[in-house]
């Protein structure tokens, strides 16, 4: 069951950053810049630095909180910047360390995926311990290609061209079950269709055929 959605907090929100990052369990992966547990200090401050220079900033920073549709509790957060040195977007995930062990990593990643490539970003990096395999396998599935390991850490990316032409399409993004006509279409480009600002899956398997060819031809 998919119940995430990304939500842009509010200045009156930041008790769930500061709640994450004072939070041993959820910090222990920063341990080793900020010792001796990873939390971050003084983050009050940090909240209203990154409300001043991240929200509203796409394409160059991207910050969301991962909401529960169902009742609107916050699990985590993501978010993307731009590195002009690397010419690539740094990402992150978050999971609130209660609320792991339900699938949200997957959910945040996916969302964050379809965010910046919908905001025109078109190389996401991402890099953590290579002992984390559940992070590697989820990242894996979604297409991220390994690209180096050093000092224990692991390097990935996923190109906005490599999740058109490469990722297994999700069924349910573009209808295609209710729309028998273009699954075979759909099948054939691997597109997402969220990945481009402006073109949805239309009810009408016609229109929506001809709106999988105009993905494709933006390769």
């Amino acid at each position: 069951m998919n119940d995430l959605q990304l939500y842009t907090p509010k200045p009156e929100d930041g008790w769930f950053y500061v709640k994450m990052m004072s939070d041993p369990a959820t910090m222990a992966y920063n341990a080793p810049w900020f010792p001796p547990d990873g939390c971050i200090p003084n983050p009050e401050a940090e909240w209203i630095d990154l409300q001043a220079n991240w929200i509203g900033q796409e394409p160059k920073r991207f910050y969301a909180y991962l909401q529960r549709s169902s009742d609107g509790g916050f699990v985590g957060d993501v978010n993307y910047h731009y590195n002009p040195e690397r010419d690539w977007w740094d990402m992150g995930v978050l999971i609130y360390a209660p609320k792991r062990g339900k699938g949200y990593g997957r959910q945040g990643l996916r969302l964050l995926i379809d965010r910046a490539f919908s905001d025109g970003v078109k190389r996401l990096h991402n890099d953590f311990e290579a002992e984390r395999d559940a992070a590697f396998h989820i990242h894996k599935s979604f297409g991220f290609r390994e690209v180096g390991r050093e000092n224990g850490i692991v390097q990935l990316e996923l190109t906005r061209e490599e999740i058109m032409t490469e990722h297994p399409i999700l069924v349910e993004e573009i209808g295609a079950a209710a729309i028998p006509q273009v699954a075979p279409l759909a099948a054939q480009f691997r597109v997402t269709l969220k990945a481009f600002k402006g073109i949805h899956a239309s009810p009408d398997a016609e229109a929506g055929a001809a709106e999988l060819k105009e993905c494709k031809s933006m390769l």
